[in-house]
């Protein structure tokens, strides 16, 4: 997680729509934040990964994603990502039929979406920037959370 949220932040990674990829009209925003963040979870403590993003406020169709968030339609966030390394919970187990731990991963890229296959992954909020703290104050953000991996030994 914390690998996906640094690649996130050094990107300044584009979120898009539906994970639909016709620029411009499916493109949300673009990170401008990303970070890693432990809560708790049902079977305690999760590494969630937060994004923070700047509305791409020339397109309609983001524009009014935006507002139907902040009028209180609760969406999602989903990721698209590349499993580069893993290995299985138990040794004896070569297929991951018991789970597995992802030990690399390259995040490609996050949608804005009605179901999250994540059940921890949505957008938190939605606010217009204040001016001063290095956005334009026409700018709007959004953070999404994109539920993470549990903490603590494997």
């Amino acid at each position: 997680v914390s690998k996906m949220a640094d690649s996130a932040f050094a990107k300044g990674m584009t979120i898009f729509l539906n994970h639909q990829y016709k620029v411009p009209e499916d493109v949300f925003g673009s990170t401008t934040q990303s970070k890693t963040v432990t809560r708790m979870g049902m079977d305690g403590p999760v590494t969630d990964m937060d994004l923070e993003v700047v509305l791409n406020e020339t397109n309609p169709r983001a524009v009014a994603t935006y507002e139907a968030i902040e009028s209180g339609v609760k969406l999602g966030v989903s990721i698209g990502a590349i499993v580069k390394a893993w290995h299985s919970r138990d040794p004896k187990d070569k297929w991951g039929e018991t789970g597995m731990i992802i030990d690399d991963v390259e995040l490609l890229e996050a949608s804005i979406v009605g179901i999250p296959a994540n059940p921890r992954s949505w957008v938190q909020n939605a606010v217009k920037a204040i001016k001063g703290v290095g956005i334009d104050d026409a700018d709007i953000i959004a953070t999404a959370r994109s539920g993470g991996a549990p903490c603590g030994p494997r």
